[in-house]
This record gives structure tokens, C-alpha cells and sequence, in this order.
């Protein structure tokens, strides 16, 4: 009796506040050898863009979920061929679609641009575009169209660069008043308007760069990990997701930039210090009324949700 009390108990607790709210993915992909650290959605063509430690880009076709049958073999010919150029592991994937073009940023030092083919890319910055002697390693790039230039990098010192793809020259540099010794780094950014974007950073912080004004400014909490991906929902709202290394994917209002709107989504297993890479909440889809969310981590796995079940 006194178990089956202390059992009532620990059900009653579970059930509370605490408890982590459950959302299974009606698929998942592996094919990455190595942690899934990028990912980039094309609505047109229905197809996800993916990077990770190998240093490829891998496609993959995404059916909707009433279109999936998970009993039939259809999953092995989801995946297409990859695309090399990275000599290491990607870090950020970003597509321009209106322009069918692609740019990813990379370990090896570089950023390249991609016209939507698996061609040789143009490279945008070397490992020698720097004037320091160390090189500052880009570890993100985002098209953002209200910018001159159109192509926003962050980088391990915790600057931002604003990038002339067209010219392929640097037209400004921004500091996001991190801390430059790498324990602050960009890892994610994600254009809301063409007043703000959100930047998160290896130190926990999600700030704001304001366009007009030049400037970053920290907001809302700190993650307990490195905040590695933001997602803002391209449906309207104001909501927007953000990945981290704990391995949970959490959601957030930007009005209320306090406290997470609901519990905490532990969706991938960490691996060593890394969990949750990469997070891409409700994307533009075909149609629109679909709600997707999709998210890669250091277990090599990437998830698929759908989060407008009706």
C-alpha cells in the first residue's frame, strides 16, 4: 500500500508543472557522418538542405505527413546526392530563394555561394580575409535583403559582417558587445524584419541587432548551453524557437522575451557537450498551411514534426 501511495505520489508529480511536453517526429533522416549542425528549407521545391562535420551539403526530399507512410520502403530514395566544396564541417546554411541561391559558412574559414547546383561554388571569403593573424572563423551567414549587401556573417570573435556577394568585398563590421575571445561567438542568426534580426551566441544569450541603429543588445534569458540555432515562425506571429546543447528545443515570444512560453522540448541525446544543433520552425511551406519543424543534432539524427497536427 505504502508503494502504490509513494507510486500516486511520483505519477501526481510527474504530471505537473514540470513534465516535459511529448512530440514525436513522423520521420527522421540519417546520412550525416558526424553531428547534423545546419539546416535550410526550399518551399518551392520541397526539399531540406542540411550540414554537419562531414562537410557536405545533403538534400533530401520532405514529404508532408499525410503523403509519408512509414511501412513502405519509399524512405531510401528521400535522400539526393550531396554537394561538396567544405573541406570541414558547415556550420550555417542559408538559401535566397527569390534568387536560387545558397551560401554556407564553414569551418575551413571560407563562406561560399552556391547557385543552387552542385558546381564548384564562388567563394566568398577566404582564410586569409582577415587582418589579424589568427583568422576569424564564420561560423554563421544569413541573406538578409533589408541590409546593403544582402549577406549577414557572424564569427567566433562575436562580430558581425555585412557582405556585398555581388562585389564579394566586406561593407561593415559590427560588434555585438560579446566578449572576442570565443567563449561568445555567433552560432545563429535569423531576420525577423527589416527592423531587427536575432543573434544567438556560444555564451547563452539571445541578443537583438537593430538594422537602423547598428547595435546589439542582449535579450530575454540565458540559455543553461550554447544557444546554437534560432528559428523565427515564418507563418506571422511573434513566435520564434531556439536550439541548444542541453539538447532541447524551446519557444519563445518576442514581446515577452522573459521566460519560455511552454516547457522545454528534450528532443536529441547529447554527445559529449553537444545536443540540440540546429532548429527550423515553420519555415514557408508548400502550402502554407502546413506546419513544419525540423531539427539536427550531435546524434546524427534529423527530425521532422509537424506542428499543426490538424
Amino acid at each position: 500500500q505504502q508503494q502504490q501511495q509513494q507510486g500516486q505520489g511520483q505519477g501526481q508529480q510527474q504530471g505537473g508543472r514540470g513534465e516535459q511536453p511529448e512530440m514525436e517526429p513522423y520521420m527522421s533522416h540519417r546520412g550525416h557522418h558526424g553531428s547534423v549542425l545546419c539546416i535550410s528549407y526550399h518551399a518551392k521545391d520541397k526539399l531540406l538542405y542540411t550540414g554537419g562535420y562531414d562537410g557536405h551539403v545533403h538534400l533530401w526530399k520532405i514529404p508532408e505527413p499525410w503523403e509519408f507512410d512509414a511501412y513502405t520502403n519509399e524512405i531510401f530514395s528521400l535522400q539526393l546526392p550531396s554537394w561538396k566544396g567544405h573541406t570541414e564541417p558547415i556550420w550555417s546554411i542559408s538559401l535566397a530563394q527569390e534568387h536560387d541561391a545558397m551560401a554556407t559558412a564553414s569551418s575551413d574559414g571560407t563562406i561560399r555561394l552556391w547557385a543552387m547546383a552542385p558546381d564548384d561554388p564562388v567563394i566568398l571569403q577566404t582564410e586569409t580575409d582577415t587582418n589579424t593573424d589568427e583568422c576569424d572563423i564564420p561560423t554563421m551567414v544569413m541573406w538578409a535583403p533589408y541590409l546593403t549587401g544582402g549577406l549577414l556573417a557572424g564569427y567566433l570573435s562575436a562580430s558581425l559582417r555585412q557582405w556585398d556577394p555581388m562585389h564579394q568585398r566586406c561593407v561593415a563590421l559590427i560588434d555585438t558587445g560579446g566578449d572576442d575571445d570565443g567563449s561568445a561567438g555567433v552560432n545563429t542568426i535569423d531576420v525577423a524584419n527589416s527592423s531587427y534580426a536575432l543573434v544567438g551566441h556560444t555564451d547563452g544569450y539571445v541578443r537583438v541587432f537593430d538594422f537602423a541603429k547598428g547595435e546589439c543588445h542582449t535579450f530575454g534569458e540565458q540559455h543553461p548551453d550554447a544557444v546554437t540555432s534560432i528559428s523565427i515562425d515564418r507563418r506571422g506571429g511573434c513566435l520564434y524557437a531556439t536550439a541548444c546543447h542541453d539538447g532541447a528545443v524551446r519557444f519563445y515570444d518576442v514581446r515577452k522575451p522573459g521566460l519560455p512560453i511552454e516547457q522545454p522540448l528534450q528532443i536529441h541525446k547529447r554527445k559529449g557537450d553537444e545536443g540540440c544543433h540546429c532548429v527550423l520552425f515553420n519555415p514557408m511551406t508548400t502550402p502554407p498551411q502546413l506546419g513544419l519543424m525540423v531539427t539536427g543534432g550531435a546524434d546524427s539524427l534529423i527530425n521532422l514534426f509537424c506542428t499543426n497536427p490538424d
